[in-house]
């Protein structure tokens, strides 16, 4: 098996269509990349962050943190699994508005992009916070 990130071609020929927030394949590419360094493959964003593994593994790779999951492959342990990144998710007082491991677990695709979107602001905001407080003590010496 390859080591390169492969994607489902539909998802990258044109944003996503009808989920209400424009998300476009570039986007959706680096979401992937950020999870592949973790040995994952991804080819569906909905079906393939269903079961959790995928989820904790993008927050792992994002936060330079290990998180507990459940090994199992029922639907117990997929709501386990998301579950426990969500909870990540709030312990680092992320807001989540309506997102329920349910609807991840699912394939809810409107609630599966807002989640990965939310993830993907806060980290974005939480390196551009880091970026400026280091170059505040740099310029403050």
């Amino acid at each position: 098996m390859g080591t390169s990130c492969v994607l489902n071609p539909s998802l990258t020929k044109r944003p996503f269509a009808g989920v209400g927030r424009k998300f476009e394949a570039g986007m959706l590419s680096r979401v992937f990349l950020l999870i592949h360094p973790a040995g994952k493959e991804l080819y569906d964003l909905f079906e393939d962050l269903r079961d959790g593994h995928n989820l904790i593994s993008l927050l792992e790779v994002l936060s330079n943190e290990i998180l507990p999951r459940e090994k199992g492959s029922m639907r117990f342990h997929m709501l386990q699994n998301v579950q426990i990144a969500l909870n990540f998710l709030r312990f680092r007082k992320i807001k989540l508005v309506n997102i329920r491991a349910e609807d991840i677990v699912d394939g809810n695709p409107k609630l599966t992009l807002g989640l990965i979107w939310t993830i993907i602001l806060h980290f974005q905001v939480s390196d551009h916070i880091l970026l400026e407080q280091k170059s505040l003590i740099c310029y403050s010496r």
